[in-house]
């Protein structure tokens, strides 16, 4: 675990990154958003490409083998709409391994490093779950996905079955609802374990703007 203290420009990056979580969402205020049917592929060359995760392991997560699936949820360590679901994203990613699904939690801040991000997998004990730095945004463009948190579940042919918010607990920003009335994740999932068509593929996702990487990032 690290313990350098962010420079200036880290906390310039910070400060802005987290005033994009209270002014900014996907269109209307609401989550309960037109639907929007969209089950794109992956193409062959994005889907073989290998990624490191933080352990410097080459991993390609929008490749899962036959009958596995990959379970992509975008993140980052300043949006606190992201931390607030990460009792749920463990509880999803203990539950569903041994239904052949694999969490891959995907970290989109640039400015980030392994350190930072395995101070944040301990603080929100998120886990089991494969941590992914995604500098250069090979998943996020990938996916299409333009917030946190955003998942998105791929299968072995490289279709992209689900992608949108993990369920409704906020109706805005800052709007928590006191019951979730859909888990808009959970029911993609068992749609594919009883081998019928996700109801819903596509929902808008209330949170944080996926930040763009600098020039050279990759």
């Amino acid at each position: 675990m690290s313990s350098q203290a962010p420079t200036f420009r880290q906390k310039i990056f910070r400060i802005a990154f987290t005033c994009a979580c209270l002014a900014m969402t996907t269109g209307p205020t609401t989550a309960d958003e037109p639907e929007k049917p969209e089950r794109p592929t992956i193409a062959a060359e994005e889907r073989q490409r290998q990624i490191p995760d933080i352990d410097g392991n080459l991993i390609a997560p929008l490749a899962p083998t036959a009958g596995h699936y990959s379970i992509l949820i975008f993140t980052a360590t300043e949006c606190p709409i992201a931390n607030a679901f990460s009792p749920e994203v463990s509880r999803i990613a203990a539950e569903f391994a041994a239904k052949n699904f694999s969490v891959f939690l995907v970290y989109t801040d640039p400015e980030l490093d392994s350190d930072a991000i395995r101070t944040h997998l301990s603080e929100y004990s998120l886990k089991p779950v494969t941590a992914i730095l995604d500098t250069g945004q090979v998943l996020v463009r990938a996916t299409g996905a333009t917030h946190t948190p955003e998942a998105s579940i791929i299968d072995s042919e490289g279709k992209q079955l689900y992608r949108g918010r993990i369920n409704n607990r906020y109706a805005a920003l800052g709007k928590a609802r006191h019951v979730i009335t859909k888990h808009d994740l959970r029911s993609a999932i068992d749609a594919i374990v009883l081998g019928t068509p996700v109801k819903t593929p596509r929902t808008e996702v209330i949170g944080c703007y996926i930040p763009t990487p600098r020039p050279g990032q990759k």
